[in-house]
């Protein structure tokens, strides 16, 4: 889960955290990785991309999601 800590609509930490504790119920090896700027995103992305995570989610505003398209891009 790629987290921009500062997008406007971020749901409460705590709405997260419940995400987090879901996602280990279900047996996901859930990693949180928040970005502290421009860039950030797509460096994430594409570090997942390398190590070939089969999922990625992205929470943020446009500009994360962007971001984190052009750090997958060309990947499987």
């Amino acid at each position: 889960m790629i987290v921009n800590p500062v997008a406007r609509k971020l749901p409460a930490r705590t709405r997260l955290q419940e995400a987090d504790a879901w996602l280990r119920e279900q047996g996901w090896q859930a990693q949180w990785l928040e970005t502290a700027g421009p860039g950030d995103a797509t460096k994430l992305a594409a570090q997942a991309a390398e190590r070939r995570t089969p999922i990625v989610f992205v929470c943020g505003g446009d500009g994360t999601l962007n971001e984190a398209i052009n750090g997958l891009a060309g990947t499987e």
